[in-house]
């Protein structure tokens, strides 16, 4: 889309590109050939007061570090070491002491230092040279990040995507709110191992994003994609494969309830009249199952499609293994302090306030984003507004992210991937008589139907069986964080709820609508720091891992499983689940 046909569908967001050029904007496609020095270990980032940010400095012009002869007088660098670093900005800016017009520098380059206890620099530890970079007209003093009631946060820029893309990014948290947290960054190149060999949640993305072009004084600015976005299940029913205690798919108090309920059926049916032959001779062979496997523990001769209709009809799976909870999707940024959703996102959810009184508004504004130019030259800020709302609860946990198989929603994989696991696992010699008839209830069926597969598992494509059969289907890998902890206490997750006409929500929508479904809301650092993640975009994977070692908090996290002989993990053309479920370690 050309930048005057941008600016026609959202002058506003348009007019605040070309002034500020801040987060949410544009990169530009230079043909450069950019060098760095990655780091040896992991570069240690300053996390206070929610924010997590890096100490370097960008720069619009090469210098010695780069074995570039400096230029004489040359243009404003950074004007403060305080970096964002941004998966969820396309565009590297740097923001200077002085104020000066907005402008592209196709030779810049931008150095990470290790960030000492005072938040001061260390030595330089990553350096990328001869990369395009944007130069904001704001200066530090209007370019700042303004969270609730957190310290202003001058910035001297944001790298962004159109740099980050070209690594692996490794997050980690380390200590407690209550003893202090500190946070370190590793840039590689990405590890090259298949999804098999990593011990971890592996969830494939797709960068998107890229749609716009923008001008910027007489240039039009274009960028590639890369946005990261996530498929999220929010406040699904806790999970029932717990490390302490797993819950059982199907019982035999509900077997025996069930058969009452059919046999009940069968004779009020029996009495009517006109007589329902093609129920009776339905319910007869539901009761003569249940009734089997009551006495004996066995599922007889019943088909694998009798059993799941009889499953289904009869709701004989426990609750979690059925599908819960609300589908959304998230932007994913580094540098946000929060989960944030949208109102309409909250409305969706069940018994949330998604208001709140006016003295329990948080304001919001995001350099570049939520400023305006006044007549008189100057910039204002427009802060966006919010309210907090917990998510997970004794019964639900908060958020589980979850890598998409096929065309199954979120809620509808995890539910999957919870009854795969429990109903598909070796069956061992202490398992009682009756358990693998008890698993076979499990195990859900939709394909028989041809018309059906649309209604029943929600799949279009050529291969149902890969969809719509729990024995078929690839077994998706997940995280969970939030609800019961194994201290007994219920972990709640907090998010920010602003409306669907915040900056950050608009900026992010109006790139990237015409390629990905819009975004529900953005996860930021206070859900990465439950986790240790690696964004290796190279290899176009999420990598996470649950952080061990606190009690109060909840959080769960699986492996994929796939059968594909093809793939070199897989030795046969079945699917098996591992002893332990698939279960990842966690990772200090």
């Amino acid at each position: 889309m050309g930048s005057m046909r941008a600016c026609q569908a959202w002058p506003r967001w348009c007019r605040v590109l070309s002034h500020t050029v801040g987060l949410g904007i544009a990169l530009l496609s230079a043909c450069t050939e950019s060098t760095e020095t990655l780091p040896l270990a992991p570069i240690p980032l300053v996390f206070k007061d929610k924010l997590l940010y890096a100490v370097g400095d960008i720069l619009p012009t090469l210098d010695n570090r780069c074995t570039a002869t400096p230029e004489e007088s040359p243009p404003f660098g950074s004007g403060s070491l305080s970096l964002l670093i941004d998966t969820g900005t396309p565009l590297t800016t740097l923001v200077p002491s002085q104020a000066a017009s907005a402008r592209q520098f196709p030779h810049g380059q931008v150095s990470l230092s290790a960030a000492r206890s005072d938040g001061s620099a260390a030595g330089t530890q990553f350096l990328r040279c001869d990369i395009p970079v944007v130069r904001s007209s704001q200066t530090v003093a209007d370019f700042r990040l303004r969270w609730a009631d957190q310290p202003l946060l001058p910035l001297g820029g944001v790298i962004g995507g159109d740099q980050l893309s070209q690594f692996a990014l490794s997050l980690r948290f380390a200590g407690s709110p209550a003893t202090g947290e500190s946070a370190s960054l590793l840039l590689s190149r990405g590890d090259i191992a298949t999804w098999c060999r990593i011990d971890r949640a592996v969830l494939p993305f797709k960068p998107v994003g890229g749609e716009l072009s923008v001008e910027l004084g007489d240039t039009v600015i274009t960028y590639p994609a890369s946005r990261v976005t996530i498929g999220a299940c929010v406040e699904p029913l806790a999970n029932p494969l717990s490390e302490n205690a797993m819950t059982a798919c199907v019982t035999m108090n509900r077997v025996k309830d069930a058969l009452m309920q059919v046999s009940d059926q069968l004779t009020k049916l029996s009495q009517a009249s006109p007589r329902d032959e093609e129920r009776i001779s339905r319910l007869t062979s539901y009761q003569q199952t249940l009734r089997g496997l009551s006495d004996n523990g066995q599922c007889g001769d019943a088909s694998e499609a009798l059993l799941g209709d009889m499953t289904d009809e009869l709701g004989l799976r426990e609750s979690a293994y059925t599908v819960s909870g609300t589908n959304m999707r998230f932007l994913l940024a580094t540098a946000l302090p929060e989960l944030v959703l949208t109102a309409t996102a909250c409305r969706r959810l069940t018994g949330k306030s998604c208001t709140c009184d006016t003295k329990d508004l948080v304001p919001i504004a995001l350099p570049g984003l939520n400023s305006i130019r006044t007549k008189e030259g100057n910039f204002a800020e427009q802060p966006d507004y919010g309210c907090r709302i917990p998510l997970g609860d004794a019964f639900h946990a908060a958020l589980a992210l979850v890598a998409k198989q096929r065309q199954l929603s979120p809620c509808d994989e995890l539910a999957r991937s919870r009854r795969q696991r429990y109903a598909l696992r070796p069956v061992t010699a202490s398992d009682a008589p009756h358990e693998q008839c008890l698993r076979n209830l499990c195990v859900r069926n939709l394909g028989r139907d041809p018309a059906l597969l649309n209604r029943r598992c929600g799949y279009t494509g050529l291969d149902a069986d890969l969809a719509c059969n729990d024995r078929l289907s690839p077994v998706a890998s997940w995280i969970e964080l939030g609800g019961p902890s194994p201290s007994g206490i219920t972990d709640k997750l907090e998010a920010l709820v602003v409306p669907d006409s915040a900056a950050m929500i608009q900026s992010a929508n109006a790139d990237i609508r015409n390629l990905s479904a819009q975004v529900d809301g953005i996860i930021g650092v206070s859900v990465l720091r439950r986790m240790y993640s690696t964004i290796d975009y190279p290899q176009a994977r999420l990598e996470l891992s649950c952080r061990c070692g606190d009690q109060s908090t909840a959080c769960h996290a699986y492996r994929a499983v796939t059968y594909y002989t093809a793939d070199t993990c897989v030795e046969r053309d079945e699917l098996i689940i591992p002893d332990n479920l698939g279960r990842t370690d966690c990772q200090r």
